[in-house]
């Protein structure tokens, strides 16, 4: 009978997954973000923070073992500031830790990003273990000049 229940519930997902979504009016965005904005404080469990801390020894030592730019408090900060504000969006009382690891993949493409071309590869490698496979995690997009070209390949085909 449970996996009748869950086929139920797997069938309605996709059915849902399906259905055109509509734009959010404007003024009614206006009114939500006004109001996370005035009410939403969300806060973090001991737990996170300390799982934030061991990212930030992870990246600082790494960092400075490859000659990258450093990381510095400010780093920190910000995940701590993207964390809050993921929860905001749900006016969460509390940052969950999918917030966290939002925050922390955002975080650690940016600061991988920012590398020169010879730090860039190691410390992809080295983090990757807070990018990858993440629920929320930023992709990596193909650039300009490579989605142009396959573009011009399927307009032929």
């Amino acid at each position: 009978m449970d996996v009748d229940v869950e086929d139920e519930s797997q069938a309605a997902a996709a059915a849902a997954a399906q259905r055109p979504t509509s734009p959010i009016a404007q003024e009614l965005l206006r009114k939500y973000i006004l109001y996370a904005r005035e009410h939403c404080r969300p806060k973090l469990y001991q737990i996170d923070q300390d799982k934030i801390a061991r990212l930030f020894a992870d990246m600082r030592r790494e960092s400075l073992a490859t000659g990258a730019y450093p990381i510095t408090v400010r780093h920190l900060e910000s995940i701590l500031r993207i964390a809050e504000s993921f929860a905001k969006m749900r006016l969460a009382e509390y940052c969950t830790s999918g917030d966290i690891d939002r925050a922390i993949a955002v975080a650690v493409d940016s600061f991988v990003g920012s590398q020169k071309m010879s730090c860039k590869k190691a410390l992809a490698r080295a983090f990757a273990k807070y990018t990858l496979a993440r629920p929320g995690a930023v992709k990596q997009r193909p650039a300009a000049g490579r989605r142009a070209r396959g573009r011009e390949v399927g307009v032929g085909a």
